[in-house]
Formats: structure tokens, C-alpha cells, sequence
């Protein structure tokens, strides 16, 4: 049941990132651009971070949206990039 279900450990170091059915990124909780994902990656890789994404999609965002946001870890640096879809409440 989703209602129990836990958050398993190994993504409790990563950096969320949520992407909402109507294509609105999310670093964390808070709503941001796409522009901004690189800057922040990078900024975090150069602090000497070994940076990892959990990355959430809503299964409505098409899969070019998706890209671009991997694109735009990727080239800041992260290191892995790990995926889930996102239901909103």
C-alpha cells in the first residue's frame, strides 16, 4: 500500500527533482527553471559533492521534458541519475 510504503535509505543522499504533469520543475520542493538545474549541479559537484538525482516524472510529461532535465544534470556533473514516476496527491 502506498500509504506504508517508505522511502528506501539509499535515496535519502539524493538531490529530488520533480517533474509535474504540466512540465513545472521541482529542485526539492521548491519550483524552479530548467535553466537552473545545471548551475545548481555544478555548483554542488565543484562544494566537492558526488552529486546524485532522484529524478520524478508524472507519466503525462513527455519524454522530451524528461531528456532535457537529464541533459541538464549530465552536463553539471551529477554522477548517477535514478528515476520514478510521480503521482501528484
Amino acid at each position: 500500500l502506498a500509504a506504508s510504503a517508505a522511502v528506501p535509505k539509499d535515496l535519502l543522499d539524493r538531490r529530488s527533482i520533480t517533474i509535474t504533469h504540466d512540465e513545472t520543475i521541482y529542485l526539492g520542493n521548491k519550483e524552479s527553471e530548467l535553466e537552473h538545474v545545471k548551475p545548481l549541479v555544478k555548483k554542488q559537484r565543484e562544494q566537492g559533492q558526488d552529486l546524485k538525482i532522484y529524478l520524478r516524472a508524472d507519466k503525462r510529461v513527455k519524454h522530451r521534458r524528461v531528456r532535457e532535465v537529464m541533459k541538464a544534470c549530465a552536463d553539471g556533473g551529477a554522477s548517477e541519475i535514478i528515476f520514478a514516476t510521480y503521482e501528484a496527491p
